[in-house]
């Protein structure tokens, strides 16, 4: 009778899985997918340049994005975002916000990132402090997005590793967490 109620638990446990979409972080298919994507959340509505008719295919929206490296390395950008012909752009005259980290295998499927805040554009008055207390935060890989922060990210089609990469290595994010 015991076993049986271990065989309907774990039957049950994974049918739940199943339904969320979340798998076991990483298997190497997924390693890849994690790995090789700049992942991003649009944290409001994409807006137009107001009646601008010389650029119909421009839009910009405030984002974050997440990158999870092959290096266990893990950096994340609040920034605004920037759409023109399907390509992508973090905007240089906006705020942005730079965390960096590390991430590493969690339990139950997770992705555990650990991660400073290194930069801000728009400091808060009186300063801030640079690096920022280091905070703790798990990820899931879902289906084909990552969810982190109760917040569903999905690929950012159309920005260049090189777009992103420039941004955070110029804003002296080569903190190293151990």
């Amino acid at each position: 009778m015991m076993k049986m109620k271990v065989l309907f638990f774990c039957t049950g446990v994974l049918v739940a899985c199943a339904i969320q979409g979340t798998r076991a972080v990483p298997d190497e298919a997924e390693a890849e997918t994690l790995t090789n994507t700049i992942w991003m959340h649009l944290n409001g509505d994409w807006q137009h340049p107001p009646s601008d008719e010389n650029t119909p295919d421009y839009r910009s929206a405030p984002a974050t994005l997440l990158r999870f490296s092959k290096a266990n390395q893990f950096s994340m950008i609040g920034c605004w975002i920037s759409e023109f012909k399907g390509k992508l752009a973090i905007s240089n005259g906006d705020g942005q916000a730079i965390h960096v980290g590390v991430w590493s295998r969690g339990d139950q499927g997770t992705i555990v990132a650990r991660h400073r805040l290194v930069y801000e554009m728009v400091r808060p008055v009186g300063g801030g402090e640079y690096p920022g207390p280091e905070k703790q935060e798990t990820a899931l890989l879902a289906g084909g997005a990552v969810r982190f922060r109760d917040q569903l990210f999905t690929p950012a089609e159309g920005l260049s590793f090189g777009e992103y990469e420039r941004f955070v290595d110029a804003n002296g994010s080569r903190l190293k967490i151990r």
